[in-house]
């Protein structure tokens, strides 16, 4: 076995090929203007994006370090499997925790170039120590000049970190340096450089948003042209013309006293009017206003620009660690540590992890190898929206592997990539051990679920849900006197009002729990009580055989009695021995809708109560012999003030709860002669 498998010449186009957007990055410079001197916001962008390049620089000079070793190691690579063969023979084959040792064996004879590209100055000092505020604004065209310098470099800069992602993912895919060492190395690229790369990109990407938006709104204010605000030396101005205001004022009023003296003598003059005053007024206000435009401008920039703080100290953390562990020491870093820190740079830009999925060399059916399975999860770990979420225990491999087989089968289908990548990702979240469970059905042969439509009907209808709304919906119509039995018309069997015993079941899985089964008055092949189980197989049930032991029933199955029979029966067991369904006693053709049974036995009650003692008399079926007769046969306590359950659920009526147990027993009970269960129909979601 080889421990290492490398093509020369494509090996060093590929790293040769990463190194280019390095050497962009490094050639990245932007200018300050020399009239800033810190008042505005514009000037703090440039020195917060100072430190955020001097940072990047320090990254990308570690960066070069690596790929410096690596290209360096290559030269070993070839005396490695050519006169080492018996030191590897002896000591085996050298992993990422024992390399150390081996690599000092087999390495040391070399010497290993010095740093590569520019070198940064050492920072001394937190973003957090760049104060944000000033006293008075002094803000100039040639500030806003600095921050459109800043600007292209910030874009210059995600764009090439973008690309030194997308060639450095070329290099771990290729094929031109195999083995241990090999992953060892591409594994330490794709922690520690292409997860900082991408919080660069991002950080960089929305600098550059969040500053252009700060110089559009002065350009829509000045237009791009010369301007200069000095808010101390307006607020002089301000006084100056004030004062001007008051003595121009005084100045009018006087001339106006002595004009009215003369008026009396009846020597005609005019009156001064004081316009300077009121133009003086106005000219303050505009001044006053659009300090205060400036005000909210600069106070919106300061929010935007405190929001990166965190992030820029944190990627100062990670260079300074990344640049004390590149190089030699790359296969013994702490990698651990440098995950932690680039996870902690909360980006806000919107990933487009379809990307991620599209590149993941994924099957048409859905398969992926254990390796890319990791990349892939590994790239949505990158992630900040996403990495939390993927971190929980119940997201193993194999609820991966089943959310990709859900997303390879909505592409079949013709869904859109993007959707169909936030469609799959979501339902992983939601509910991760059911990903897993098909996908382990899957893996076992499971042939329903290899039809794309039905995986896809499965992955959406997780069987702890349907269920749990489909009794949900049961119950709340059952409750519901508005809706009753009817079975003789097909138009009215279906709802929304009244059904028999098999539209209730059928709809409380399609109508309550949405699963899509065709159904209703349209339908051209009617669902009965003998046809359900070969209409609901298609979708996720299956047939079980009951032997009368209510403890293996699950909530949610449907109960088939008698299915070829004049008396053919179903009804939903809902647990603890109960079961809900559409029935009626006498009045099966009674044309009104709703539930005349219930309202017919409380009615008698009373009719019943009248006729007390009345010669010739006929008791009428009341709800108190329905109680005596569903108490003798289940053990329960059914009277007139308390015919329901616990949760509400009525044991009488057109649509009602039922029992086939006694309380706390598993027995089964044939109340009413109805027939024995012939079999059990189960939403099992096809697995």
């Amino acid at each position: 076995m080889r421990v290492i498998r490398v093509d020369d010449s494509l090996l060093t186009r590929l790293i040769d090929n990463c190194i280019d957007p390095l050497d962009t990055i490094s050639g990245i410079t932007h200018r300050r203007c020399a009239v800033t001197d810190g008042r505005c916001i514009a000037a703090k962008m440039c020195e917060v994006s100072e430190y955020f390049i001097a940072s990047v620089l320090r990254c990308i000079d570690a960066m070069r370090n690596d790929w410096s070793y690596v290209g360096v190691c290559l030269g070993c690579f070839r005396e490695l499997d050519s006169t080492n063969a018996s030191l590897i023979r002896q000591n085996g084959i050298p992993t990422t925790g024992n390399f150390e040792e081996w690599r000092q064996i087999s390495f040391d004879s070399r010497t290993v170039r010095g740093p590569l590209g520019m070198r940064v100055p050492v920072i001394d000092v937190t973003v957090h120590s760049i104060d944000l505020s000033y006293d008075r604004l002094y803000v100039t065209a040639l500030d806003l000049e600095a921050v459109r310098n800043v600007i292209g470099s910030l874009r210059t800069l995600g764009q090439a970190a973008d690309e030194y992602v997308e060639r450095s993912n070329i290099f771990i895919a290729s094929p031109a340096l195999l083995g241990r060492y090999g992953n060892a190395i591409k594994t330490y690229i794709r922690i520690t450089h292409l997860r900082i790369m991408r919080s660069i990109a991002d950080l960089a990407y929305e600098m550059a948003r969040s500053f252009s938006s700060y110089v559009g709104e002065y350009d829509s204010m000045y237009g791009g042209n010369d301007f200069l605000i000095d808010e101390q030396g307006l607020e002089t101005l301000i006084d100056t013309l004030r004062i001007h205001n008051r003595n121009i004022a005084q100045d009018v009023y006087e001339a106006d006293r002595c004009i009215d003296r003369l008026t009396e003598k009846n020597i005609p003059v005019v009156r001064l009017e004081d316009n300077v005053s009121s133009a003086t007024t106005q000219y303050v206000r505009s001044i006053i206003e659009e300090v205060n435009d400036l005000t909210y401008i600069e106070g919106r920039g300061r929010r935007d620009l405190q929001q990166y703080m965190d992030d820029l100290d944190i990627l100062y953390q990670y260079a300074d660690l990344f640049g004390r562990n590149c190089g030699r020491g790359l296969m013994t870093s702490n990698t651990t540590r440098l995950s932690g820190l680039s996870s902690r740079i909360m980006t806000r830009r919107n990933y487009d992890v379809a990307v991620f999925f599209a590149g993941a060399d994924i099957t048409d059916s859905g398969t992926i190898s254990d390796y890319n399975l990791n990349e892939l999860r590994s790239e949505l770990e990158s992630v900040p929206d996403l990495a939390s979420r993927l971190s929980s225990s119940l997201i193993t491999d194999d609820s991966m592997r089943g959310m990709i087989r859900y997303y390879a089968a909505l592409l079949q289908i013709g869904i859109d990539q993007n959707e169909a990548t936030n469609t799959a990702l979501n339902r992983l979240f939601d509910c991760p051990e059911w990903m897993a469970d098909l996908s382990r059905s899957l893996d076992s042969g499971n042939s329903y679920l290899s039809n794309p439509e039905n995986l896809i009907r499965s992955a959406e209808h997780r069987p702890e849900d349907v269920i749990r709304d489909a009794i949900d919906w049961g119950i709340r119509i059952a409750k519901d006197d508005s809706h009753g039995y009817y079975k003789y018309i097909e138009e009215k069997r279906w709802g929304p009002y009244d059904y028999d015993c098999a539209s209730f079941a059928v709809c409380m899985f399609a109508d309550g729990a949405g699963l899509p089964i065709p159904h209703g008055p349209n339908n051209d092949d009617p669902i009965v009580v003998s046809t359900m189980y070969d209409k609901l197989r298609d979708y996720g049930f299956e047939k079980v055989h009951f032997d009368n032991d209510c403890s293996k029933l699950q909530p949610g199955d449907i109960l088939v009695i008698n299915p070829d029979g004049k008396t053919a029966h179903a009804e939903v067991y809902i647990g603890d021995g109960r079961t809900i369904h559409a029935t009626s006693f006498d009045d099966a053709a009674d044309s009104a809708v709703g539930d005349q049974q219930r309202r017919k036995l409380e009615d008698n009650i009373a009719v019943n109560a009248a006729n007390e003692g009345k010669e010739g008399a006929t008791h009428l079926y009341d709800l108190n012999d329905w109680g005596e007769y569903f108490d003798g046969t289940f053990g329960t306590n059914i009277r007139e003030t308390n015919y329901a359950d616990q949760d509400g659920l009525p044991y009488v009526g057109e649509i009602t709860g039922y029992r086939i147990a006694k309380p706390g027993s598993n027995e089964y009970i044939d109340a009413g002669n109805r027939g024995e269960v012939a079999y059990v129909i189960r939403y099992t979601g096809g697995i």
